[in-house]
């Protein structure tokens, strides 16, 4: 709840310096720019997590598959 009040208030502060400044045009600019970083970074972050958790998946499918050949293999010893 915090940070979304947070997040809130920056926008409404942005948004307040962006009308109050005599080059909106500059200010915006800027403002897209730093939001342009900030969506790079979380990019990034998103598509390592993403890969992070492709590669759990391959292992736990791999694991899994492994089980079930232990496990056929321990039915077929009489």
């Amino acid at each position: 709840l915090r940070a979304d009040y947070a997040r809130g208030h920056a926008r409404a502060v942005a948004m307040g310096e962006a009308f109050d400044a005599d080059d909106k045009l500059t200010v915006l600019h800027r403002q897209n720019k730093e939001l342009r970083e900030v969506n790079r970074v979380l990019q990034s972050r998103l598509d390592g997590e993403i890969n992070k958790n492709a590669e759990l998946v391959r292992e736990v499918t791999k694991a899994q598959r492994k089980i079930e050949r232990m496990e056929r293999a321990s039915v077929q010893v009489p």
